[in-house]
């Protein structure tokens, strides 16, 4: 039963952690700025383009996954609630850690991306993390129908913010309209 499920559940994810992948790699955002560098309103145009599409394939793997958490938690009986939402917790915490790695190594690289490329990655980014803060208030919420504390949680949701609000702010004011848009 668990390796079924376990092969179910990473199906989807492989699919949507390529799609991921492949917009993260700033394909699209190169792409779109190599085939019209003369112009600087097509740049601009089409870095949006690809700040949406990052943002919206990093925002759709985030709800897929809080998907699979909700359906686990419904279908665990009341004694292993808790043990889900813990191990939620581990993953999400291991989430934040590599979202903030992430977000330090793309800003070291900032000067080597072109601008499409680095505010793409950025946005998909800012999702991600935004996106991760809400999973983590649905997971508390979980945690407090479970019965153990949120406190690991909220300490977590917090960190979540601050590296949101410091990759939105490195990204500049157009990816964090875009961002909240998503």
């Amino acid at each position: 039963m668990r390796r079924t499920r376990s092969v179910a559940l990473l199906v989807p994810l492989t699919i949507v952690g390529l799609t991921v992948a492949l917009l993260a790699s700033g394909a699209v955002a190169n792409t779109f700025t190599a085939a019209d560098a003369g112009g600087v309103q097509s740049d601009s145009t089409n870095a949006s383009v690809g700040t949406v599409m990052q943002a919206s394939a990093a925002d759709t793997a985030n709800g897929v996954e809080s998907g699979m958490f909700d359906a686990a938690y419904e279908r665990a009986d009341n004694e292993s609630r808790a043990a889900v939402v813990n191990e939620r917790a581990d993953d999400l915490e291991a989430k934040v850690t590599a979202l903030e790695n992430e977000r330090a190594t793309l800003e070291s690289q900032r000067e080597e991306l072109s601008t499409g490329a680095y505010r793409s990655q950025m946005a998909r980014l800012t999702v991600q993390i935004a996106s991760l803060e809400r999973t983590i208030e649905r997971t508390e919420s979980r945690a407090d129908e479970a019965g153990i504390g949120g406190d690991r949680l909220s300490e977590l949701r917090g960190n979540a913010t601050a590296i949101r609000q410091a990759a939105s702010e490195q990204a500049g004011p157009g990816v964090a309209a875009v961002a909240r848009g998503v």
